[in-house]
This record gives structure tokens, sequence and C-alpha cells, in this order.
């Protein structure tokens, strides 16, 4: 094998540990997340995030993800109480969106068709917190809604 930096060991790892985990006979199912967070209140929660474009009407400009992510996410909150947060990065207009999924999943959305099918919510579903530069290196100019702390 050719020498790997440690970011494509890592990547290279988890897929080795996803390839065994699949062939686990009494497996069900199983997600990668992406963040999991303790606050100071001892409360736990997920992070899904997401760095891409808006999704463009019709039916509505959005932002989503893949829906057996939505699946998994939501079935973790079901099973554990460990509530799922979306948050997004849009490249495109450099603007910084979060939803707690299931507030997300009680309102409008839009399934897409094909092979990757994805879960899309309206721009006006998301809380923005704010701009890449102007934001992303100071958390506490976020416009984070007080029962998220």
């Amino acid at each position: 094998m050719d020498k790997m930096n440690i970011g494509t060991m890592g990547r290279h790892g988890q897929e080795m540990a996803k390839e065994m985990l699949i062939r686990l006979p009494f497996m069900d199912r199983f997600c990668q997340l992406d963040w999991l967070v303790r606050n100071k209140a001892g409360g736990w929660w997920s992070v899904e995030v997401k760095y891409q474009e808006h999704f463009t009407a019709p039916p509505f400009d959005g932002h989503g993800l893949p829906r057996w992510q939505v699946g998994t996410r939501m079935q973790l909150w079901k099973d554990r109480g460990i509530r799922a947060l979306l948050w997004i990065f849009d490249y495109g207009t450099q603007t910084i969106y979060a939803q707690w999924l299931d507030i997300l999943e009680a309102g409008r959305f839009f399934d897409t068709r094909g092979p990757k099918p994805r879960r899309i919510y309206p721009l006006e579903s998301f809380e923005v917190l704010g701009e890449f530069d102007a934001a992303r290196h100071r958390v506490e100019a976020f416009n984070w809604p007080d029962n998220w702390l």
C-alpha cells in the first residue's frame, strides 16, 4: 500500500470497519454521525453537517439530506432520546442554517426521486445562524435559539 496521510488512513480504516459491520449477522442498521454533542445541562444531541448549495424551486428553495439519514436520525431520537440538529453551510450564499430535524419533519418537505433520493426542507424552516466570514470564528455571534443551549 502506498504511503497515506493521516486523513486518508482514517477514512480507509472507517471503510474497512463499515465493510465488517455490514457482514455481522445480528446487525440491523448503522450510521456514522457527524458529531455527538453534550451540552452543559447534560443533554446529548447529534449534529448532521452539510456543506452544499441549496436546492432550487420547484417546489421551493431549500436544503436537505439523504432520506435514509432522515430515517436513522429520527429513529435514534425516538429510541435513545438523542435529538438531531441539521447544520447547513450553504456555499452558494455563504449562509449558515440550522434546525432540529424533528421540527423540519413536522413541517413542509419535498422528496426528490432517483437513485439517491433526498428530503428537502424550505429555507424559511431553518434558523439563520450567520454568514461564513462574519460568524464562523465567533460562535457567540450566531443567532442561537434559547432552547438549544
